[in-house]
């Protein structure tokens, strides 16, 4: 049963023009050390960073709490499975946040043009 969806997109030339501004610094504060290696492995792409972006915000407003008081940044995390598919990986404050709405799973999908970054979630119970 879907109990959340979320949905969010974020221009990509606000992403570049902040790490044009502060560097790497503005990509720690929202991709935890396992993302930030996938990053630099990119060539610390402003797509790779917005496409994150989209996900994590689109996860908070699936969940209803957005990203603030109860999730971060960092309690949202991205990886690609062996297929390449990305998937949201559990964390101890996503898993609070889940069990409060008695929600087992979190599906997402990224998608991206040269203009914007897309991301939807889907919470299932």
């Amino acid at each position: 049963m879907i109990t959340g969806i979320g949905i969010d997109t974020i221009e990509n030339t606000r992403v570049a023009e902040a790490l044009s501004r502060h560097g790497e610094r503005f990509a720690k504060r929202i991709l935890s050390e396992s993302e930030l290696n996938q990053w630099r492995g990119r060539s610390q792409s402003p797509l790779f960073l917005a496409s994150r972006w989209a996900v994590k915000e689109a996860v908070s407003k699936a969940l209803g709490c957005g990203i603030g008081a109860h999730l971060g940044w960092h309690d949202i995390l991205v990886r690609n499975n062996v297929e390449g598919r990305p998937e949201v990986c559990p964390t101890e404050k996503l898993n609070l946040a889940l069990h409060k709405i008695s929600a087992q799973r979190v599906l997402i999908s990224i998608t991206h043009t040269r203009h914007s970054s897309s991301a939807i979630a889907v919470i299932l119970s």
